[in-house]
């Protein structure tokens, strides 16, 4: 059976699924490549096999490393779950103004263009 039986899926940026060690982490707000997954992962491992070659530490911490490693993720997918919980709570007045303090200062059509881009996304037009 040559080529003709065989279908290429090709995924949109967001329709990729995600990595094993993502899905494996049940990680909802951090989305890490599967290059970083690849190093979270594997670069434990190898660095832990590392030290322990050198004598550093023992040979168990070549599997604790990556076990220290996920929860050090997870943790910080859990810190960042609740700061996207309270930032919801804020009221918009508030956001807006928190905004403005941290957009450096612009030329007006810049603030027009930025504030253009604000009213679609968010579906709101404020008139200054």
């Amino acid at each position: 059976m040559g080529r003709q039986g065989r279908v290429r899926v090709i995924y949109a940026a967001e329709e990729r699924p995600r990595p094993l060690y993502a899905r494996v982490l049940k990680l909802r707000q951090l989305n890490p490549s599967g290059t970083l997954c690849f190093v979270f992962f594997e670069g434990a491992i190898v660095m832990g096999l590392l030290l322990a070659l050198a004598e550093l530490v023992s040979w168990w911490a070549m599997l604790v490393l990556p076990a220290a490693v996920a929860v050090m993720v997870k943790a910080n997918d859990v810190v960042a779950s609740v700061v996207v919980r309270g930032a919801a709570l804020v009221p918009e007045q508030e956001q807006e103004r928190f905004r403005r303090e941290l957009d450096p200062p612009l030329n007006r059509s810049e603030q027009s263009r930025v504030a253009t881009r604000r009213a679609r996304r968010t579906g709101r037009h404020h008139y200054a």
